[in-house]
Order: C-alpha cells, then structure tokens, then sequence
C-alpha cells in the first residue's frame, strides 16, 4: 500500500532504524529500501492516473497542462534560486 498513513509508518521505521543504537547499517538499510519501494509504488500509479487523465482530454487542455506545468517548473527554480542566495548569504565562505 502506498496510502499516507503506510508511508508515516515507513517514515517512522527509517527514523528509528537512524536512532537504534547500537547502529545497525543493514536495518536502516532495509528501512530505506522499503521506503523506495512503496514511494516508487505511489509514483508508478500516479504515472498511470496522469496517463489516463491526459488521455481523456481535448489537444487544447493538454497543451494548457503543459504551460502550466512549465510555469510551475519555473517558480520552482526561482525559489530554489532565493533559498541558494539566502543559504550563501548566511553561510560566510558559501
């Protein structure tokens, strides 16, 4: 399963194989391994429901999809922009 509260559980499981002591690298190891795994379930069915949406509508909402999608790309890279410059201000000898 890949639902939220699955996830939490997961989540959880990688913070308290980090905080076992004494350390065990193969739990955190499995750990994290499990967590790949259901994110890479949840993003392979969201691949699939995209796949199925787009294919439901018209050229001209795909092409709006596709202009919205590369605005948001773009407020993205500005934001990771600002937190850089803000980081590298902070940071003396970024």
């Amino acid at each position: 399963q890949f639902t939220g509260r699955a996830r939490a559980e997961l989540h959880k499981n990688v913070t308290a194989a980090f905080a076992q002591e004494p350390f065990d690298k193969n739990s955190l190891k499995s750990a994290l391994t499990a967590l790949q795994g259901n994110m890479q379930i949840g993003q392979t069915a969201m691949h699939s429901m995209m796949a199925e949406f787009s294919a439901q509508i018209t050229g001209d909402q795909r092409k709006r999809l596709v202009l919205e999608a590369i605005r948001t790309q773009e407020k993205r890279q500005q934001r990771r922009e600002r937190r850089r410059k803000l980081r590298d201000e902070r940071e003396p000898n970024g």
